[in-house]
């Protein structure tokens, strides 16, 4: 899935390749070379589309409805 934004686009992509490990929101951050205020922005983007899942420290990549 592509997205319009290349951060977004990161995220989604590590957050993909690791579906249904725990995971922090540092690690995320510092893996993608990202700050973490951005990485926590665009997290609640992606879950409120319901485009993942997040289960504490658990992230899931939810099926296109």
């Amino acid at each position: 899935m592509r997205f319009f934004n290349w951060r977004l686009d990161r995220i989604y992509k590590y957050l993909y390749i690791h579906d249904g490990e725990t995971i922090l929101r540092q690690d995320i951050a510092r893996e993608t070379k990202l700050c973490r205020p951005t990485v926590n922005k665009w997290l609640k983007w992606l879950e409120k589309r319901q485009l993942i899942k997040i289960d504490g420290k658990t992230f899931h990549i939810l099926p296109p409805a």
